[in-house]
């Protein structure tokens, strides 16, 4: 039989490599002379995805989709155990009642379970350790075993958990980021980059593609070096409007949070006019609770053209353009035209 302190350390290895993971949970059933076993955990609490965490050492693929459809019955059963006490799994559900179960036909069987021993790591999440018909019960002295090593398998699945939730989180703040039509970078004030979304990337691609490289590099170096939060305008050659960048610094509470055990500490803002006004209209839609209409001529008076020739360009009289004006200041709060441009600059920064 393997050593069980082995198995539990791999498991704890796991926590950071999810080969290792898996690993760990296979020799912890190895060493419990298992079939398999399964643990449902509650979501990682993130909000965006409010899924069961779900895990198996020696399960098949569409079992464990087996195992994610059917865990919150298991967390309904876990509900109503002691947390941190190993058990016959008869003592939970009688075999009878059990064997007619709907979780025994969907889940259980088709694993090639049927014997186990179970217990509750924490509230809401289930642990079964689990062995077929044609082997024998589990013994007093397994149970036991399993006792002994709950409070490892406890600590390794909440912090599991906890990691799972932060990677997620992490995720979701990245996707939210690639959607931004703003170029997002996060740098050392060396000028390291740590990070940059979507659009970010693109514009400092287009950067050096359309001008050497060398003198935008340099200007961007400047500007990370000395984060001031004031907008700056890099040029990218005589015939294009230039990006404009603004850098920040990120320090106190908001560079634990957001950069731990990280040297980065400059945010750096990159706006494309070429860019960002193909994506500005519905975004002046949604920040600013514009019409489609009043959007289109919020963007082109942003562009610097007049009323008269944004009327022109959108096919209106210029009477319809003044009365769309009023009801544009009247939602941005504003009430100069020089205000309203002012405006949409900054939220396009």
């Amino acid at each position: 039989m393997l050593d069980l302190p082995t198995a539990i350390r791999r498991l704890y290895d796991g926590l950071w490599d999810a080969p290792s993971w898996q690993g760990g949970l296979n020799e912890v059933c190895d060493a419990l002379r298992a079939h398999h076993i399964i643990t449902v955990n509650p979501a990682a609490g993130v909000g965006c995805d409010d899924r069961p965490l779900c895990w198996g050492a020696y399960v098949a693929g569409e079992h464990l989709e087996a195992l994610g459809r059917e865990a919150g019955a298991l967390m309904t059963i876990a509900a109503g155990m002691r947390v941190g006490v190993a058990m016959d799994a008869g003592e939970v559900m009688s075999d009878r009642e059990f064997f007619r179960s709907r979780i025994y036909g969907t889940l259980v069987r088709p694993m090639g379970g049927h014997y186990g021993m179970t217990a509750s790591p924490f509230t809401g999440g289930l642990l079964a350790v689990c062995r077929p018909p044609t082997a024998r019960r589990f013994a007093g002295s397994e149970i036991r075993r399993l006792q002994t090593i709950l409070p490892h398998l406890q600590a390794a699945l909440r912090i599991k958990r906890h990691l799972v939730g932060r990677e997620l989180r992490a995720a979701a703040l990245e996707a939210a980021l690639d959607e931004l039509s703003v170029g997002v970078v996060i740098a050392t004030r060396s000028g390291r980059v740590s990070y940059a979304n979507r659009s970010a990337e693109a514009t400092m691609r287009m950067m050096s593609e359309g001008n050497g490289a060398a003198a935008p590099g340099r200007r961007m170096r400047e500007v990370i070096e000395r984060p001031d939060g004031r907008r700056h305008a890099l040029s990218r050659g005589p015939s294009q409007r230039p990006v404009i960048v603004r850098a920040v610094p990120v320090s106190g509470r908001a560079a634990e949070q957001l950069l731990p055990n990280s040297e980065c500490q400059v945010a750096v803002f990159l706006r494309d006019p070429d860019r960002n006004e193909a994506t500005r209209r519905p975004e002046l839609m949604t920040s600013l609770a514009l019409t489609p209409r009043e959007a289109s001529l919020a963007e082109l008076l942003a562009q610097g053209m007049t009323l008269t020739e944004a009327a022109n360009a959108l096919g209106i009289t210029r009477e319809s353009a003044r009365t769309h004006l009023k009801h544009i200041f009247s939602k941005a709060g504003v009430r100069r035209q020089a205000e309203l441009v002012s405006l949409i600059q900054r939220l396009s920064v």
